[in-house]
């Protein structure tokens, strides 16, 4: 036996679900403005660069520890300590740019 719902059984329309509940027209300017919120954000932060791994390591500056010479060093940025390359010697306490990661070493120059 199908019920009729008492708003919808003037059109003999049988509920569920053929007849929509009353009040959810409200919610569609709402659920629309999420949508074009959530599409925002997404969008905003399609331009932002990278917060993590290597790619958000590139262009970091910090300080080297210890001299830093092609043969190895150690450099503190972005919050720790990482082992590190460099084409030139740097000297202990200078400031470095990062340009290149590989695995858990970073490569990098001395900032001017």
């Amino acid at each position: 036996m199908i019920s009729y719902h008492p708003v919808c059984a003037q059109g003999g329309v049988p509920w569920p679900p053929s007849c929509p509940a009353e009040g959810a027209a409200p919610l569609v300017p709402v659920l629309v403005v999420l949508a074009v919120a959530c599409a925002w954000l997404a969008i905003r932060d399609m331009g932002r660069r990278p917060q993590s791994g290597a790619e958000g390591l590139l262009g970091e500056v910090g300080e080297a520890r210890t001299p830093v010479t092609p043969r190895g060093g150690t450099v503190f940025a972005a919050g720790t300590h990482w082992s590190a390359l460099s084409d030139r010697d740097i000297a202990a306490g200078q400031r470095v740019r990062i340009v290149g990661v590989r695995g858990l070493t970073l490569k990098v120059e001395a900032e001017d």
